[in-house]
């Protein structure tokens, strides 16, 4: 071999940084064709969730664009189970770095504790260079003008992850419910949380129901990288408005554990109704 050519591999060691470009990485397709496949194989029992996550700082002045910025997922239900493939990406510009956090878990219905409603989720976690993450990232950021981002992402990591939620409700006055609820989620070797507060659903009528949460978090970080950001225990806030069982739209606060807001969007496109609480979002 020439000592002046480089060969693939060699070529891919020298450039650790920049990612593939949108165009060259089958990800997003794969996992959007994934979800279509089985709505269409199973569809008279199928109902398909699309739901997609940004920070809000391009609405704002600040516009810092960093640490959770960015989140896609795709959710299919049927019967008890919900199968759902979500994605979270990180950056951290002053450090340089960057993951994503490809989630594929499976959640359904425990049997009742007395008045108390239980409910289980288990699954993977990728951590590193995910489906969407960068490519995706840039490309809005190329829609909206702003500077692209090119970071280095940690090396691969696969964890398990195991969720666990309770909740009960009062009826106070009609179309009101109110109630408690408890979230304890871990994700050995990467991070683990757990949530308790009151939460409160309304109907208010025309198609539209509100979802409100608020109470608190206790984070625990494994990871360097994200310790550095994450407040071990802080408040959290969700608020969120549902309409026609189809659409919703939820404001939250300290979601992720660094003490910042998020909106997020989402449209269920197939299927029967919104499950309880759907104005909450999860899975994070």
């Amino acid at each position: 071999m020439s000592p002046h050519r480089e060969s693939p591999t060699q070529r891919a060691s020298r450039s650790p940084v920049r990612g593939h470009r949108l165009t060259g990485r089958p990800g997003p397709v794969l996992a959007a064709g994934l979800v279509a496949a089985l709505a269409f194989s199973t569809a008279p029992a199928l109902a398909v969730d699309l739901r997609v996550a940004t920070e809000n700082d391009f609405l704002t002045r600040d516009n810092q664009d960093d640490l959770y910025t960015f989140s896609v997922a795709l959710a299919a239900e049927r019967g008890p189970y919900t199968f759902t493939l979500r994605e979270n990406a990180f950056t951290d510009r002053q450090a340089g770095r960057r993951f994503d956090e490809t989630h594929l878990t499976v959640r359904r219905a425990l049997p009742d504790l007395g008045a108390w409603r239980l409910y289980a989720e288990g699954g993977a976690v990728h951590v590193g260079r995910g489906l969407f993450g960068q490519d995706a990232q840039n490309a809005l950021h190329r829609v909206l003008g702003q500077e692209e981002v090119e970071l280095r992402y940690l090396g691969s990591g696969l964890h398990p992850r195991l969720r666990m939620e309770a909740e009960r409700f009062f009826l106070p006055i009609d179309d009101l419910d109110l109630g408690p609820r408890l979230e304890a989620d871990t994700i050995p070797g990467f991070r683990s949380h757990a949530v308790l507060g009151a939460q409160a659903r309304w109907r208010a009528g025309a198609g539209i129901s509100l979802h409100l949460f608020a109470g608190g978090r206790w984070s625990h970080e494994s990871l360097a990288l994200l310790d550095r950001h994450t407040t071990s225990v802080a408040p959290l806030a969700r608020l969120g408005v549902v309409v026609a069982d189809r659409i919703f739209v939820s404001w939250t606060y300290n979601e992720y554990g660094d003490e910042r807001e998020h909106l997020s969007v989402g449209l269920r496109i197939a299927g029967g109704d919104w499950r309880d609480g759907a104005g909450a979002p999860r899975g994070r």
